[in-house]
């Protein structure tokens, strides 16, 4: 059974209709009536072929890829980027909206994760990306 579900899941997805076209991370955030409107669909719609498309909500969709573009900022930095500035041009409402969600999907507050980046012992090695790899997050 658990072997069929996404099998069941694919077939379904190709049902819903044609695919939809990839979003810039600056249309990903538009208004979904207004993101929606421009591709001809209704706003629940469009959610249900979203989410048949990419396999998760919009919404998300939303927050990985906001998380996403802010650790790539963080990363790429240059002595260190402040933190509320990443989360603001990540699009963030604030430093503690960002926090929030780095602690959610990284399980540590982004300072520590930041400082304890290069020790071996820390466990966080495997989050040494390329500076391409890094570029790849902020299209």
């Amino acid at each position: 059974t658990l072997e069929q579900f996404p099998l069941r899941r694919t077939d379904a997805g190709a049902r819903q209709g044609a695919p939809l076209p990839r979003l810039s991370f600056e249309r990903l955030f538009m208004p979904v009536g207004e993101l929606a409107g421009g591709l001809g669909l209704g706003v629940r719609q469009f959610e249900r072929r979203f989410l048949a498309h990419h396999g998760v909500a919009l919404r998300d969709f939303r927050r990985l890829a906001r998380f996403a573009r802010a650790l790539s900022i963080l990363m790429q930095g240059q002595g260190r980027p402040g933190l509320a500035a990443a989360a603001l041009e990540a699009g963030y409402v604030d430093q503690a909206h960002f926090s929030r969600d780095f602690r959610q999907f990284v399980g540590d507050t982004p300072s520590h994760f930041l400082a304890s980046r290069e020790d071996e012992a820390s466990g966080y090695r495997f989050w040494a990306f390329g500076r391409d790899e890094l570029d790849s997050f902020l299209r």
